[in-house]
């Protein structure tokens, strides 16, 4: 069964990761570059987005009855259907 809490929840965090890469996306590129901590914050938080992306699409995957995928880019493909 697809746990609605856990999805809301990862969604939730999903969102405010993105509200913080869309601060640093309003950096000048001249700024961004100068900012010894953007370019680490950037893809901490891409990383967790993406991680929490990958973990509702494999909570899908199995709740409808196919196997967990062996890897993420079978998650990936699978999730373009």
């Amino acid at each position: 069964m697809i746990d609605p809490a856990l999805v809301n929840r990862k969604i939730k965090l999903i969102s405010s990761d993105l509200k913080e890469i869309i601060k640093l996306s309003r950096k000048t590129e001249r700024r961004f570059l100068e900012d010894p901590y953007a370019e680490v914050l950037a893809e901490r938080f891409l990383e967790r987005t993406i991680g929490r992306m990958i973990d509702i699409n494999f909570q899908l995957i199995t709740e409808l009855g196919h196997p967990p995928p062996s890897d993420v880019r079978i998650v990936r493909e699978a999730g373009q259907d």
